[in-house]
Protein backbone atom coordinates (compact mmCIF):
# COMPACT_ATOMS: atom_id res chain seq x y z
CA UNK A 1 0.00 0.00 0.00
CA UNK A 2 3.36 2.62 0.35
CA UNK A 3 2.91 2.62 -3.54
CA UNK A 4 -0.09 4.26 -3.99
CA UNK A 5 0.59 7.71 -1.81
CA UNK A 6 4.03 7.68 -3.49
CA UNK A 7 2.28 7.88 -6.84
CA UNK A 8 0.14 10.32 -5.19
CA UNK A 9 3.02 12.77 -4.83
CA UNK A 10 4.56 11.79 -7.58
CA UNK A 11 1.62 12.86 -10.05
CA UNK A 12 1.13 16.47 -7.92
CA UNK A 13 4.43 16.95 -8.29
CA UNK A 14 4.42 16.55 -11.83
CA UNK A 15 1.75 18.20 -12.11
CA UNK A 16 2.82 21.39 -10.51
CA UNK A 17 5.61 21.80 -13.04
CA UNK A 18 3.50 21.54 -16.00
CA UNK A 19 0.87 23.85 -14.60
CA UNK A 20 3.48 26.38 -13.78
CA UNK A 21 5.36 26.03 -17.07
CA UNK A 22 1.56 26.67 -18.66
CA UNK A 23 1.21 29.66 -16.38
CA UNK A 24 4.63 31.13 -17.76
CA UNK A 25 3.68 30.43 -21.51
CA UNK A 26 0.27 32.27 -20.34
CA UNK A 27 2.02 35.20 -19.17
CA UNK A 28 4.67 36.26 -20.62
CA UNK A 29 3.04 34.50 -24.08
CA UNK A 30 2.44 37.42 -26.74
CA UNK A 31 -1.42 38.15 -26.63
CA UNK A 32 -3.07 37.61 -29.66
CA UNK A 33 -5.46 39.95 -31.27
CA UNK A 34 -8.77 40.76 -28.86
CA UNK A 35 -7.02 39.13 -26.37
CA UNK A 36 -6.39 40.60 -23.39
CA UNK A 37 -4.53 39.71 -19.66
CA UNK A 38 -7.71 39.72 -17.91
CA UNK A 39 -9.25 36.48 -20.27
CA UNK A 40 -5.34 34.94 -19.32
CA UNK A 41 -6.01 35.10 -15.84
CA UNK A 42 -9.46 33.40 -17.01
CA UNK A 43 -7.39 30.18 -17.70
CA UNK A 44 -4.67 30.50 -15.04
CA UNK A 45 -6.34 30.66 -12.06
CA UNK A 46 -8.99 27.70 -12.71
CA UNK A 47 -5.33 25.87 -13.31
CA UNK A 48 -3.47 26.70 -10.56
CA UNK A 49 -6.55 26.09 -8.40
CA UNK A 50 -7.21 22.30 -10.13
CA UNK A 51 -3.15 22.05 -9.18
CA UNK A 52 -3.71 23.19 -5.82
CA UNK A 53 -6.34 20.56 -4.69
CA UNK A 54 -3.77 17.94 -6.10
CA UNK A 55 -1.51 19.07 -3.94
CA UNK A 56 -2.84 19.84 -0.98
CA UNK A 57 -4.72 16.48 -1.24
CA UNK A 58 -1.13 14.76 -1.32
CA UNK A 59 0.48 16.64 0.84
CA UNK A 60 -1.50 17.63 3.46
CA UNK A 61 1.00 18.90 6.29
CA UNK A 62 2.51 20.65 3.19
CA UNK A 63 -0.61 22.54 1.74
CA UNK A 64 0.61 25.76 1.98
CA UNK A 65 3.42 25.03 -0.80
CA UNK A 66 0.83 24.49 -3.15
CA UNK A 67 1.81 27.72 -4.81
CA UNK A 68 4.13 25.65 -6.28
CA UNK A 69 1.69 25.52 -9.20
CA UNK A 70 2.18 28.90 -10.12
CA UNK A 71 6.09 29.13 -9.89
CA UNK A 72 6.81 30.61 -12.75
CA UNK A 73 4.82 33.95 -11.71
CA UNK A 74 5.88 34.06 -8.42
CA UNK A 75 9.44 33.63 -9.89
CA UNK A 76 8.61 37.00 -11.74
CA UNK A 77 6.74 38.46 -8.61
CA UNK A 78 10.06 37.94 -6.38
CA UNK A 79 12.54 39.08 -8.62
CA UNK A 80 10.31 42.36 -9.65
CA UNK A 81 10.06 43.60 -6.36
CA UNK A 82 13.07 45.03 -6.75
CA UNK A 83 12.32 47.11 -10.00
CA UNK A 84 8.55 48.26 -8.24
CA UNK A 85 9.84 51.69 -7.81
CA UNK A 86 11.57 52.47 -10.42
CA UNK A 87 9.11 52.42 -12.60
CA UNK A 88 9.49 49.64 -14.80
CA UNK A 89 7.21 47.29 -12.98
CA UNK A 90 3.31 48.38 -12.27
CA UNK A 91 1.91 46.95 -9.13
CA UNK A 92 -1.36 46.25 -11.18
CA UNK A 93 1.32 43.57 -13.04
CA UNK A 94 2.20 42.27 -9.74
CA UNK A 95 -1.42 41.69 -8.51
CA UNK A 96 -2.96 39.70 -11.85
CA UNK A 97 0.36 36.94 -11.44
CA UNK A 98 -0.70 37.04 -7.91
CA UNK A 99 -4.07 35.68 -8.54
CA UNK A 100 -3.10 32.49 -9.43
CA UNK A 101 -0.55 31.52 -6.32
CA UNK A 102 -3.26 33.19 -4.22
CA UNK A 103 -6.21 30.93 -5.64
CA UNK A 104 -3.64 27.81 -5.84
CA UNK A 105 -3.00 28.36 -1.88
CA UNK A 106 -6.52 28.72 -1.25
CA UNK A 107 -7.30 25.57 -3.04
CA UNK A 108 -4.02 23.50 -1.30
CA UNK A 109 -5.81 24.04 1.75
CA UNK A 110 -9.24 22.91 0.32
CA UNK A 111 -7.14 20.16 -0.92
CA UNK A 112 -5.75 19.47 2.64
CA UNK A 113 -9.13 19.23 4.53
CA UNK A 114 -10.25 16.73 1.78
CA UNK A 115 -7.62 14.68 2.89
CA UNK A 116 -8.47 15.12 6.33
CA UNK A 117 -11.97 13.94 6.32
CA UNK A 118 -10.96 11.48 3.49
CA UNK A 119 -13.87 12.18 1.35
CA UNK A 120 -12.53 11.10 -2.41
CA UNK A 121 -15.44 11.55 -4.22
CA UNK A 122 -15.42 15.45 -3.22
CA UNK A 123 -11.88 15.54 -4.19
CA UNK A 124 -13.61 14.25 -7.92
CA UNK A 125 -15.90 16.53 -7.52
CA UNK A 126 -14.21 19.66 -7.27
CA UNK A 127 -11.83 18.76 -9.99
CA UNK A 128 -14.74 18.20 -12.71
CA UNK A 129 -16.19 21.61 -11.73
CA UNK A 130 -12.56 22.98 -12.33
CA UNK A 131 -12.31 21.04 -15.53
CA UNK A 132 -15.73 22.22 -16.41
CA UNK A 133 -14.99 25.67 -15.40
CA UNK A 134 -11.63 25.64 -17.78
CA UNK A 135 -13.87 24.07 -20.75
CA UNK A 136 -16.24 26.66 -20.32
CA UNK A 137 -13.62 29.43 -20.49
CA UNK A 138 -12.08 28.21 -22.85
CA UNK A 139 -15.22 27.87 -25.19
CA UNK A 140 -16.03 30.93 -24.43
CA UNK A 141 -12.74 32.36 -25.63
CA UNK A 142 -12.77 30.23 -28.54
CA UNK A 143 -9.90 27.84 -27.71
CA UNK A 144 -10.27 24.26 -29.21
CA UNK A 145 -8.62 21.33 -27.37
CA UNK A 146 -7.32 19.93 -30.65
Amino acid sequence: MIFLPFMGKIIALVSAAGIGLVQGALFFGDTGPGETMATRLLIAVPLAMIGGVIFGYNFKRLWFLAGVNAWIPALFIVFSLAELGSGTVEPTELAILAAPLLASIMAGWFGAKLKTIRNFIVLVAALAVGSGALAVVGGYLGISPV
